[in-house]
């Protein structure tokens, strides 16, 4: 299910180096994670169960995020200020 995370992992460790060790942390869990009871990985084999976690998590998703496209671009232009705090977190998470 998450083979397709380990290569993008692998191409962001190529960026960020050690750095990548807080998002492996958080992929580490993501078989764990639950949505009102349910977990994706109980949902795989049954297309309805599937069909329904990816509604309810989607509509939350849409719920609790807005984004502005005027904010993304202007964030994008300093994704360079995330690797100190990643590696901040990262020499902590050892």
């Amino acid at each position: 299910m998450l083979e397709p995370l380990s290569d993008e992992l692998e191409a962001i460790r190529a960026y960020l180096g050690d750095r990548v060790h807080v998002l492996e942390g958080v992929v580490d869990k993501f078989p764990k994670l639950q949505h009102q009871g349910h977990q994706a990985a109980g949902c795989i084999g049954d297309t309805e169960s599937g069909n329904w976690l990816y509604e309810a998590v989607h509509e939350a998703l849409i719920d609790e995020i807005e984004f502005d496209d005027d904010d993304v671009v202007r964030e994008l232009k300093h994704v360079d200020l995330i690797l100190d705090p990643l590696s901040r977190a990262s020499v902590a998470r050892r």
